[in-house]
């Protein structure tokens, strides 16, 4: 089956898509970037019409419905189900009462880049209110602050489409990528809410998991116990609190009175664990170091350092409104890969963070499912380079890295030599998926050979990935990435390539059989590499 591929660079298509529906403020600044920030003058039919936040870890999608409800789509680059699909955390409705929404009043929602916030605000013939959704650029916790000029109340609920296990349909299952058209077929399984006085407390944990079945069905078995699964007991999931909020079932929180004034955090946390009840211990301890106390002081610092990195690099055209639509497309890109690219795993090609359901499917279907592809992987992270964003290259770093020692231990069983090398479809930890690497194999296919050709010998990424740190470390000249990170890196990545293939009588590499990257799958000395 050939693998179709979507590129990262959609968000920007998304925006662009976007631009004739967008409204520029006609008001005087003396700040550049306000120019380029999003601006709708009415609510959202639905998700389709939201707009993406995130600290580089966790992301919203945010919109404001027809009906006045505030929806906050909440998701997290760790959060990996039992069969390795990222997962959102789950959604929150939140309800104002009276709606200041309502009698064809003013609606405004703006995406201010400086600030890194989301500004929603209403003004009808009874009220004025402003609602602020940011999430802590230096801290694990998402915040909703409400003000109003007359006391409203307020109710805040928590919604998942995840209640009960179900198997996935088969429109579905390439959502599963890797496991799908398997022998098995595949679960999805429901999240636990708890009952909290004055709380809401949900999580997903995963009981079961893919990772042992993918390494003994590719002829790894004996590296199990050499490594762990990252899968088993992961649990995710979030803790939403108020101050003048009370409990009104498991999933629901209210006012106790009207009031001007409310701050709702959220609190989200993926960590694996032995035993639930250590994961809602370090819950509860990031709800207390990571709760609304010293608001304004925690707020100052998140704006200072968007406002650091937007001052650390720009390009700004000026000119037609076709050329101020490119730069807003540009910034706007700049935006989307900082409030997803520094978290525990690099952004994912297929709809990052950011996806949301429709057509059918749940918030959790991602085309193409959980595995990284590295063509289209590596596309947000070159320009990283250039614009100066080298904290958001580590996660991409960091994940290939601790690929190293399963990609050895492969290398040495599939080719019988030492090195390794990095495959061009692989799942967090390092190996292909049994998809791929073919769930009927004719008994006398080699080990290291997978059934499916667009990606057999493609071997491009590890030479690709070493320029992408070469290059970083000639921008950054940090020792310590060099002595840590490339040097380990190169070492191991250039010993394939060089007991892989055989040279020629000339002393030059014969590089065969390869294949120039999907299409071209019988080739000797593929000009990419």
């Amino acid at each position: 089956m050939k693998l179709r591929k979507f590129s990262v660079q959609f968000f920007i298509l998304i925006f662009s898509s976007l631009i004739c529906t967008l409204c520029f403020s006609n008001e005087k600044t003396n700040d550049p970037l306000d120019v380029y920030n999003v601006i709708w003058n009415s609510p959202s039919k639905d998700h389709n019409g939201s707009m993406p936040i995130g600290n580089g870890d966790i992301g919203v999608n945010t919109w404001v419905e027809p009906n006045g409800d505030l929806l906050l789509l909440l998701s997290k680059t760790d959060a990996w189900s039992e069969n390795c699909r990222l997962l959102k955390l789950g959604r929150i409705r939140i309800k104002l009462f009276p709606n200041p929404f309502a009698n064809n009043g003013m609606f405004k929602q703006e995406l201010l880049l400086r600030q890194g916030e989301i500004l929603v605000s209403a003004v009808n013939s009874s009220n004025t209110i402003e609602l602020r959704i940011w999430v802590d650029a230096n801290r694990p916790a998402i915040f909703v602050e409400t003000q109003s000029n007359t006391p409203i109340d307020i109710q805040v609920n928590f919604e998942t489409w995840r209640n009960q296990k179900r198997q996935l349909a088969k429109k579905e299952e390439v959502s599963a990528y890797g496991i799908h058209e398997g022998p098995s077929p595949i679960f999805v399984y429901p999240d636990t809410v708890l009952e909290r006085e004055n709380r809401i407390v949900w999580y997903h944990r995963n009981r079961t998991s893919i990772w042992k079945n993918n390494l003994e069905h590719q002829g790894l078995a004996d590296f199990l116990s050499q490594s762990s699964d990252p899968l088993t007991k992961l649990t995710f999931g979030a803790g939403i609190q108020g101050d003048g909020l009370v409990s009104k079932n498991n999933k629901q929180f209210v006012s106790k009175k009207p009031r001007t004034e409310f701050v709702i955090s959220i609190h989200p946390l993926c960590e694996q664990t032995e035993t639930v009840q250590f994961w809602l211990t370090q819950l509860e301890q990031s709800m207390v170091q990571n709760s609304a106390h010293q608001l304004e002081i925690h707020k100052k610092n998140h704006q200072k350092w968007w406002d650091e990195f937007w001052n650390k690099s720009w390009i700004r055209i000026t000119g037609s409104p076709e050329v101020e639509s490119v730069t807003q497309a540009y910034t706007l890109q700049r935006w989307i890969s900082a409030c997803a690219g520094r978290g525990a795993y690099p952004i994912k090609f297929n709809g990052s963070i950011f996806n949301v359901d429709g057509d059918g499917f749940d918030a959790d279907y991602r085309r193409w499912g959980g595995p990284y592809w590295w063509q289209n992987t590596r596309l947000p992270y070159w320009p990283m380079l250039a614009s100066g964003d080298f904290d958001m290259m580590r996660p991409l770093f960091k994940m290939y890295q601790d690929m190293l020692p399963l990609a050895k231990y492969r290398t040495r069983q599939w080719h019988g030599h030492d090195g390794a090398f990095i495959g061009e479809t692989v799942y967090f930890w390092g190996m292909y998926t049994n998809t791929n690497y073919g769930w009927e194999r004719e008994p006398e296919a080699p080990v290291g050979v997978l059934n499916n050709r667009y990606i057999r010998y493609e071997f491009t990424a590890s030479l690709e990935l070493l320029a992408m740190m070469l290059d970083y470390f000639s921008y950054t000249g940090d020792a310590q990435f060099l002595q840590h990170n490339l040097l380990p890196m190169s070492d191991t990545l250039l010993e394939f390539w060089d007991q892989h293939y055989q040279l020629t009588t000339n002393g030059k590499m014969k590089m065969y059989p390869a294949q120039a990257l999907e299409t071209l799958q019988d080739a000797e000395n593929p000009t990419p590499d």
